[in-house]
Order: C-alpha cells, then sequence, then structure tokens
C-alpha cells in the first residue's frame, strides 16, 4: 500500500463526505463547515450517514458478517456496557478502535462551573488539558459534580474508560486507539492505557483534538492514527514464496504446514450439473510471534480426477507439487523445520461476531480446531491446513472393505443415509465421490456422529472419515474404533 497516496485518497473522499452530509442537513441554505442549523441529527443519524462513512474511508469493513467493525458490541461484567464500535484485527480478534458517538450537536469539552470558579487560581484549560484533567479526575475517583468538564462530558469521559478497562478484562488486550466523536468535532486517544487504566497523570500528548473544518485540513494525522491498515498488522490472504522476505525470516519461523487451497466449481449443462474440486499446493508458516503466513503456488492447479483409477497420478502431482512449495520457501528464506502434524496447528481464528464483545478475542479452549478458512472474496475457495500430509485424501481408507461406502448395503442393514444413493457426483447435496467407490460415506450412523466433528463439511459432506487424512484429529482413538466401519488395517498409513 502506497501511504501517501492513500492518505490523499482519504482527504478528497473526506472533503466530499463532509460538504455532502452538511448539505443534506441544510439544504436550503449556504453551507459553511460549523454554524446555526434548524436541524439536529441524533447519534444514530450522525453515525448511520457520517461517522459509518469515516470508518469506510478509513479502510473500516461494516455492516457485513465478519467484518473488522463489531457495531453496538456489548461488554457484560457487573453491569452491561454497549459500545458503539469495536474495530478488531481480523487475524487475532484483537480489539483495536474503540470509537463512541454522539450527536451531531452535542458541544465540544468545556469547563465545568468548579472549573470556572478555579480557573483564576490555576493554568487556563485548553481542550487537551481539560479532557486530561477530566480523566485524571475521573480515575481519582472523583465524582460527576466535582469535575473540571460538564456533567456531560464526564459522564463520557467515564463511560470510555469503562469502555477501554472493560475491553481490555475481558479480551486481555489494551484497545491501542479510542475516539469520541460528534461528527463535528472528535478527539482521539493515541494511547488508551495512559490515559484510562495507568494511574498517575494522563500524556497530553496523546490527546489530539480535531473540529470539523480542520478534518481536511489535518486528515493526514486522523489517517494517520485511525487508518485500519495503521492499526492491522495483518497478512495477505496469501502470498508467493518469492515476496516472503518481506513477511518473515528462517528464524523467526516456529512451524511448518502443509495445506492446500480448494476451489469447488460446478461444470456441466444445467440438467447435468457436476463438481470439480481444484486443488493448489500451499504452505502455511507459524511466526514465533503467532502471525500466520500463508504461501501458495497459483500455478499448481491439480484438479481432482472423476476417474477411480487417476487417483495414485493426481495424489503424486499433488504431493510433488507440495515439495516443490516447500523448495521454493527453502531457497527463498533458508532452511525450515519439518512440516508439523495437523494436531499442532494453533487453528484459524473465525471472524468476529456482530454485536458481541464475546467475539472479539476467541475463545482459549476451543472443542473443535479451525483448520479450513473461507476466501473472503468467494463462497467456494478455502484454505485448508493438512500438516504433515500434501493431500486431505488418503489413497485408500484405513480400514478394510466397509459396508458404509454403499448405499444400498446401509439400506439394507437400515442405516442408509438420505432416501437414495448418490450415483454421480453431486453439487447437492456435496459429494464429489458416489456410492460405491472407497472414498464415498452413506452410513446414517457415522453422519449423524461427525455433523458437529467434521472438519470440511464446507465443501464436502459424504468423505469416507477413514478416507480422510484429518480423521484422527476429528476423532480419538475410541471413538474410532466405535464407529460402524471395516476392521481397521494393521498397516495403514495416513500419508
Amino acid at each position: 500500500m502506497n501511504a501517501a497516496r492513500e492518505q490523499a485518497r482519504f482527504k478528497g473522499s473526506l472533503e466530499k463526505l463532509i460538504k455532502g452530509f452538511v448539505e443534506t442537513m441544510r439544504p436550503t441554505a449556504a453551507v459553511p463547515y460549523l454554524g446555526a442549523s434548524n436541524l439536529d441529527p441524533l447519534e444514530h443519524t450522525t453515525r448511520a450517514n457520517f461517522i459509518d462513512n469515516v470508518l469506510i474511508e478509513l479502510g473500516w469493513k461494516l455492516k457485513k458478517l465478519g467484518g473488522d467493525i463489531i457495531e453496538e458490541a456489548r461488554i457484560k461484567e457487573e453491569t452491561t456496557l454497549f459500545l458503539d464500535y469495536v474495530g478488531v484485527n481480523p487475524d487475532t480478534r484483537a480489539p483495536l478502535l474503540i470509537v463512541e458517538a454522539k450527536a451531531w450537536s452535542k458541544p465540544m469539552v468545556a469547563r465545568s462551573d468548579v472549573a470556572a470558579a478555579n480557573e483564576g487560581k490555576a493554568t487556563s484549560y485548553t481542550p487537551v488539558t481539560l479532557i486530561a484533567a477530566a480523566i485524571e479526575h475521573c480515575k481519582a475517583g472523583g465524582s460527576i459534580d466535582t469535575s473540571p468538564a460538564t456533567a456531560e462530558w464526564a459522564r463520557w469521559i467515564a463511560k470510555l474508560r469503562d469502555y477501554v478497562v472493560g475491553t481490555h478484562r475481558t479480551s486481555g488486550h489494551v484497545v491501542p486507539r479510542a475516539v469520541l466523536t460528534s461528527g463535528q468535532w472528535m478527539v482521539i486517544f493515541a494511547d488508551p492505557e495512559n490515559a484510562f487504566i495507568r494511574t498517575g497523570d494522563v500524556n497530553k500528548a496523546s490527546i489530539l483534538v480535531f473540529s470539523l473544518e480542520k478534518f481536511v485540513e489535518q486528515s493526514a494525522t486522523i489517517f494517520e492514527h485511525l487508518a485500519y491498515h495503521n492499526l492491522v498488522q495483518s497478512q495477505p490472504d496469501y502470498i508467493a514464496a518469492s515476496r516472503l522476505h518481506a513477511y518473515i525470516a528462517a528464524d523467526s519461523v516456529k512451524a511448518v504446514y502443509r495445506a492446500l487451497w480448494l476451489r469447488r466449481q460446478e461444470s456441466g449443462a444445467h440438467f447435468r450439473v457436476h463438481p470439480q474440486l481444484y486443488l493448489y499446493a500451499a504452505v502455511v508458516l507459524e511466526r514465533v510471534d503467532g502471525v500466520l503466513v500463508t504461501v501458495l503456488d497459483e500455478q499448481s492447479e491439480n484438479p481432482v480426477p472423476h476417474e477411480v483409477d487417476e487417483l495414485a497420478d493426481h495424489f503424486a502431482a499433488v504431493h510433488e507439487a507440495s515439495n516443490q512449495l516447500l523448495d521454493a520457501i527453502k531457497k527463498e528464506i533458508g532452511a525450515l523445520p519439518a512440516a508439523s502434524g495437523v494436531e499442532l496447528f494453533p487453528g484459524f481464528v473465525l471472524p468476529p461476531m456482530i454485536g458481541a464483545i464475546g467475539g472479539v478475542v476467541p475463545p482459549r479452549a476451543s472443542p473443535k480446531k479451525e483448520l479450513l478458512k473461507s476466501w473472503p472474496a468467494r463462497a467456494d475457495e478455502f484454505l485448508l491446513v493438512t500438516g504433515g500430509a500434501a493431500h486431505f485424501l488418503l489413497h485408500e481408507p484405513t480400514v478394510a472393505s466397509c459396508a458404509g461406502h454403499d448405499w444400498a448395503k446401509c439400506e439394507g442393514l437400515g442405516h442408509n443415509k438420505g432416501p437414495g444413493p448418490i450415483l454421480a457426483r453431486s453439487v447437492q447435496p456435496v459429494s464429489f465421490f458416489m456410492s460405491g467407490e472407497d472414498h464415498h460415506c452413506a452410513h446414517r450412523i457415522v453422519h449423524d456422529r461427525r455433523e458437529e466433528r467434521c472438519l470440511i463439511l464446507a465443501f464436502e459432506e459424504f468423505l469416507c472419515c477413514r478416507a480422510c487424512a484429518l480423521q484422527t484429529l476429528c476423532w480419538q482413538a475410541a471413538e474410532l474404533a466405535r464407529l460402524p466401519c471395516g476392521v481397521a488395517k494393521a498397516d495403514a498409513l495416513i500419508r
């Protein structure tokens, strides 16, 4: 990202946004940036028509599931606190930005009667020094009535402090930016830990105050402190091995995991639609700081064949592509540890939940490790970590002949899945393999038991668990033994 270009883009967008919003408020009058108005946009209107758009222009994603901004999030402690916006890191879900919105007409900070009475005995207040003094008063346990700021501002400061402290207590992370804004003014707290969590004096240099008529002029400073890419140090969805040096060094690699980029595509005429499954070699590198870097070979396309007798060549091609990608990574950054088993992978972090502070940081212990990550831009592309294995499929199941592969045999046992067999590679239901093939499972009991644990249901629903390289992660050994499958092969190998 070119910082100068993005700052210039934000400046132009902000200027248009301000002009458009103020003109909407005063359709019949000349439009100064500030001034009297017959209309008084309430907080919701200010948020929906102005603050939302400012955040969007800063690069934050709003109004969609899995976005970077959780709107109207909740902190549930002794009392429930409602935050207008919490911006999060999509990779770690750590909180990065709290924005508290006020109605357009709400005034900038002003001194209270107490402060006015004492001002002759002390240094005169500026907005920054007054806000700092009000925070220090709040942290010291002072009451709203005796705050140096007006009661309204004293309440806002106390609430923002509760947000910062509560988010820290709930997530374990200190949010690096906090904002109070009505749209006509904006206060950025560049060091919320100093301002709201630590005891002692507030660093006044970390409090930045802006008025609407200066927004455009000071847009570079606003952008520097609040832009998504300046707060979120997230990695690209994937990179080529040749770009690795910009993201990782050999001595910062904690672990290496083989992976696959999958693309599921529908083919055929409308009366005979069938799936295609394309695989691309990928590797996920875990850095010592916990960040995951995905390396992809975009040229290594290997479709899963429709003919069973072509599977052996397909497995060999996928394995070779995976090895070649590992070699390219080593050539770029140096020696690497051997690929780790999938059971050691920390798991992908799911997108945050809208409106829930619980979605800010993932649970410390998840019963189901996420190995599959959907690509946000498409519904049918995924990154799947396979650990030490080059493929998610095994050459053959780890059990001997099993009735579960054949729907008719399952029906004879009274345990068939679905009203009829899948006799062709199917788009709906999602089944690449069909009844009678060793990689297919039509046994209802197995389907019922794996419903909450299968890691690949997003792109494949009828794969035989015993023909999947991830089976030992989904099932404990005792659980596998209780499945109504064939007898385990003595020489079964998960490759």
